[in-house]
């Protein structure tokens, strides 16, 4: 997942203007942290992860087809701007990109003791 939003961040920034709104990609980085924090350890958060187990990598892959299926419908249905979404997308990147060696640095810290 790294190597996918090094590159997409690569590619939007550097190889193509339209994912440089500032605000929007702190829109986007924002929501993963707040997911990924508050809402994650919230009762929601709590059974929905247990639900998200619950179905297995099989239901995990027909819910991630299912949205990508669900997302060209919408963009194709409706005139939804370019820019504000893969600006926000970039966001996302950019916080996997700090998220997943944090994890790592901490599981490996911490789960040992």
């Amino acid at each position: 997942m790294m190597a996918i939003a090094a590159f997409e961040l690569y590619l939007n920034f550097y190889i193509d203007s339209s994912g440089r709104e500032w605000p929007w990609v702190v829109v986007g980085f924002v929501s993963c942290v707040l997911i990924a924090g508050p809402i994650a350890k919230s009762s929601i958060g709590r059974l929905l992860e247990k639900w998200f187990r619950e179905i297995g990598i099989g239901g995990r892959a027909l819910l991630i087809v299912l949205f990508a299926i669900g997302w060209y419908l919408v963009v194709s249905t409706f005139n939804i701007p370019v820019d504000p979404v893969t600006s926000a997308s970039n966001g996302i990147f950019l916080w996997v990109l700090l998220f997943v060696p944090f994890q790592f640095i901490y599981t490996a810290r911490f789960r040992e003791n």
